[in-house]
Parts: structure tokens; C-alpha cells; sequence
């Protein structure tokens, strides 16, 4: 079967439950149709982590572009990344990033203190 590639806005996320964890699920709207698929790494990555909600709730509103193989309104098999965030998502994304660079300074310092 042949890839398809989709832009689109994410509508929905949730998360299921499987015999092997937790699945993260998204749709995603394009030209007015909404497609189904397992969200990718690389675009849970991109998304902010909210510390009230996390990283998958986040993800509604961004624009992604997605790849895999298309079974009726289903992507099996999705590669992808984020386009663009929302300025919301960019703002709470920055302070994640403000965060986490504060944090392993502390750290690299506490690591090169002597004994």
C-alpha cells in the first residue's frame, strides 16, 4: 500500500489502553475530513508539557503533517511532525525550555562540586 501524507489540524487527542500500556490517539482535521492515528513521537515531543494536563491534551490546535498508510480515515504505521504551534503552545513550550535549561545548569553544577 502507498503513504499518505496529511496537513491538518489536530482536533482530539485521548489516550487508550492496551495489553502493552498506554496508546496516545489523535485526529486530525484536513479539508474538512478527520483522520485517525496514533500520535508519533517526534510530534508528542514537540508539544509542551503542561504539568496539569501533560503533553498529549496540549497537542489540540496544532498544525501537523502526518505520513503513514491510509486505511479508510486511519493512518497505520504514522511518521510526523509539528508545522506550527498555537502562540499558547509556544509560550507554555519556552517556559518548558527556560525550565529545563535552569535545571541542568543546577545540576552540572551540583556534578562538578567537590566532595
Amino acid at each position: 500500500m502507498a503513504r499518505t501524507t496529511i496537513k491538518g489540524i489536530v482536533s482530539k487527542t485521548w489516550t487508550t489502553r492496551s495489553g502493552f500500556g498506554d496508546v496516545y490517539k489523535m485526529s486530525i482535521l484536513s479539508n474538512g475530513v478527520e483522520y485517525i492515528c496514533t500520535i508519533p513521537e517526534a510530534v508528542l515531543e514537540a508539544s509542551p508539557c503542561n504539568p496539569g494536563t501533560g503533553r498529549v491534551a496540549n497537542l489540540r490546535g496544532a498544525t501537523v503533517e502526518i505520513t503513514g498508510t491510509l486505511q479508510g480515515r486511519v493512518l497505520i504505521r504514522p511518521r510526523g511532525r509539528v508545522v506550527a504551534l498555537t502562540p499558547e503552545m509556544f509560550q507554555a513550550y519556552a517556559k518548558e525550555a527556560y525550565r529545563a535549561a535552569i535545571f541542568n545548569e543546577a545540576w552540572e553544577a551540583e556534578q562538578t562540586r567537590p566532595l
